[in-house]
């Protein structure tokens, strides 16, 4: 969680856009010279380096870690998870899953 409050505290005090377009190889969608052989295109959460200097740091081990450059469908659903209490086996922390 403290590389997602990273994420969103420079995106809310520094207006940076977190994320980009990790472009794949699918059919009609290739773009010559930017898609990643064997890849699908999806969103990933951008590089470190590329976001704006803050006035405080809480997080960004973890971001760097955890989040620079994975799936952004990946991160939030293992947040999502974390926040129904799935990792320690206990009932939802936040609000109940909607199957």
């Amino acid at each position: 969680m403290p590389g997602i409050v990273f994420a969103r505290n420079r995106g809310a005090h520094y207006r940076a856009l977190m994320l980009r377009n990790r472009y794949g190889t699918e059919l009609e969608t290739w773009i010559l010279g930017k898609g990643q052989l064997g890849m699908t295109t999806r969103l990933v959460w951008r590089d470190r380096a590329e976001l704006p200097q803050g006035r405080s740091n809480y997080g960004e081990a973890v971001y760097e870690r955890h989040l620079e450059a994975q799936p952004v469908r990946d991160i939030i659903g293992a947040a999502r998870r974390w926040m129904h209490g799935g990792a320690r086996g206990e009932g939802p922390l936040f609000f109940p899953i909607a199957s």
